[in-house]
């Protein structure tokens, strides 16, 4: 964020990390009776002509490329405040209309290779009076069921409009969520039986840094969940009345995945107090076996240690058999320490 600091409000500027990609763009433009699908390397207007009575789905990778960004901001008419906050990969989850759009920023999230870490990837949706357009930070994303659906005439993608495949994707993008959270839950499961067998040598450290993504998705999760509430409540021009139920049904679907980031964040805060129950168990177990020992050693010490002593004159130390006495005096001791203790039920 520093590099935007001191520019006027609409600066486009890139937030990400530096990357070399080249641009990717494509296009899926399509009606109950045709579609069209192309790919194209970088960004042309020519590539983009939009048809009407048409859903018009344009989808670029490459944020990083500020002259391809200037030139679709002058191709479809983009509000500069909107662009801007599609660049700034900081910006929370929001919906705003603007006169000519509709304007959506979000997380895609998706797990780094070895299934550990959760990536939220930046990605901005624009929906216009023909067209909708998807902004993403590299190639790779969860819509290629929406694709397929389109391709091959499933469900009503390929009857609607716009603001229905707006719908679709959210969904996808939601429902990708639930995918995180199962992966999660799966972790932490996996990560109490461990500490119950007491196998986990850093579950403090696996505790937080499980805490950390979680916080990290509810960051994420909760600011879209009251911007669909807020596009719901005022009734935007830009989704007809009738789809407004499937947003209403999105927005519970991403209260169910707040409500299970929540819970998953309190199992963690339980599982550190369990951890941590269970090592002072296992301390005490200890402090109470090293007790028992050194109850029993304590009086055979004291006995050792008077026949120990340098004095010229100790009577029993000429006795023949004094020497058996004594240990037997030891064991009778420990015997009758032991028959106490277990009466008293400490061993």
């Amino acid at each position: 964020m520093k590099e935007k600091l001191g520019l006027a409000p609409g600066t486009l500027i890139y937030t990400g990390k530096h990357n070399v990609h080249p641009v990717v763009s494509s296009r899926l433009c399509f009606n109950a009776e045709e579609l069209m699908e192309e790919r194209f390397d970088g960004y042309e207007k020519a590539n983009f002509p939009i048809k009407k009575n048409a859903v018009n789905w344009f989808n670029i990778y490459g944020l990083h490329n500020q002259e391809t960004m200037l030139q679709l901001q002058n191709d479809f008419g983009i509000v500069n405040l909107a662009l801007e906050d599609a660049l700034n990969i900081s910006e929370l989850p929001k919906f705003e209309e603007f006169d000519e759009h509709l304007f959506v920023t979000l997380k895609m999230f998706s797990l780094n290779d070895d299934q550990s870490h959760v990536h939220p990837e930046h990605l901005s949706m624009i929906l216009g009076k023909d067209y909708i357009i998807t902004l993403q930070e590299k190639k790779g994303d969860v819509f290629e069921g929406v694709r397929n659906r389109i391709r091959n005439k499933h469900g009503k993608i390929r009857t609607r409009g716009n603001d229905y495949l707006l719908y679709a994707l959210l969904d996808t993008i939601v429902d990708n969520y639930f995918l995180v959270i199962d992966d999660f839950q799966n972790k932490i499961d996996d990560l109490e039986q461990r500490i119950l067998e007491m196998e986990e040598d850093n579950a403090l450290t696996a505790i937080n840094e499980m805490k950390k993504e979680l916080v990290r998705l509810r960051k994420y999760i909760q600011p879209l969940e009251l911007s669909i509430q807020n596009l719901m409540k005022f009734e935007s021009d830009f989704v007809s009345e009738s789809i407004s139920h499937y947003f209403e049904d999105l927005k519970n679907h991403i209260n169910h995945v707040s409500l299970l980031v929540n819970e998953q964040h309190q199992s963690l805060s339980s599982l550190t107090e369990l951890h941590i129950s269970l090592i002072s168990n296992q301390m005490n177990q200890i402090m109470k076996v090293l007790t028992i020992v050194a109850s029993i050693f304590i009086p055979l010490t004291f006995l050792a240690g008077i026949y120990g002593m340098n004095f010229e004159y100790i009577p029993e130390l000429k006795y023949r058999y004094g020497y058996f006495v004594l240990l037997g005096i030891m064991a009778l001791t420990t015997a009758i320490l032991i028959i106490l203790m277990k009466r008293k039920k400490w061993l």
